[in-house]
């Protein structure tokens, strides 16, 4: 992170904001949200890994998301990991937030729009190579 070796999940809000990104401190959604009024759509990616801890992550996001200045906001909310948009479309508090599908092989592809209807997602975000004249 930000140069560094370590794992944001293992690191405290306090460890992570004493780093620098391009010589800023990293904001955290809170800091963000007053800036991103006036945005007609506001994508925001949630990147999860092979030990992600799926009922942390979306607890998180439901405190971060819903009864917040966030909650006002055009989010939608995109992923590459059909686990999270499962645990998304069974959340109480976290169901009715737009989520977008990202897909990035040919595999997924191929069955994006019926996995993105089961998913509830309302978009697909195809990686920049898929994008074919057939695809289009």
């Amino acid at each position: 992170m930000c140069g560094q070796q370590s794992r944001v999940d293992q690191l405290g809000l306090t460890e992570i904001q004493c780093r620098l990104q391009f010589g800023q401190p990293i904001m955290t959604l809170a800091n963000i949200a007053p800036v991103l009024s006036g945005f007609s759509v506001i994508e925001l990616e949630i990147k999860t890994h092979n030990r992600t801890n799926y009922a942390v992550l979306v607890e998180a996001l439901a405190r971060e998301l819903i009864n917040t200045t966030f909650a006002n906001l055009p989010i939608v909310l995109t992923s590459f990991d059909m686990e999270l948009h499962n645990r998304l479309q069974r959340h109480k508090l976290l169901s009715h937030v737009p989520r977008g599908l990202l897909i990035r092989t040919p595999e997924a592809l191929a069955r994006a729009t019926n996995t993105a209807l089961q998913l509830g997602c309302i978009q697909l975000g195809i990686h920049y190579p898929l994008l074919t004249q057939a695809v289009i």
